[in-house]
């Protein structure tokens, strides 16, 4: 069974590597930038991604990219913005947990 000395450093471990965002509209892919990476009091590694589109569009998907530009994690989404509301945050949670065989 790993330690909760070897679970937190696989939590630290996942906050460095994350580099940046993606996110896609249409079949374009925009990076954007990570605005807070963080371990929340339930051990989850929460990642935010704030996307601002002048315009009102269609974010199709979003995908984390690691130190090596490789696409670490990626979820479909459906999200359309308004002339109201030209900013939204996407997030990812990602848990590690130990499971016995």
């Amino acid at each position: 069974m790993l330690t909760a000395a070897a679970i937190t450093d696989l939590r630290e471990f996942i906050k460095r590597q994350i580099l940046y965002a993606e996110y896609r509209i249409g079949s374009t892919y925009y990076r954007a930038d990570i605005s807070e990476t963080e371990i929340t009091a339930g051990g989850i590694v929460r990642i935010k991604i704030p996307i601002s589109e002048s315009l009102p569009v269609t974010i199709n998907q979003i995908r984390l990219i690691n130190v090596y530009d490789q696409v670490w994690a990626s979820k479909d989404i459906s999200v359309t913005t308004n002339a109201l509301q030209t900013h939204y945050l996407q997030w990812f949670d990602i848990n590690i947990t130990e499971v016995d065989a």
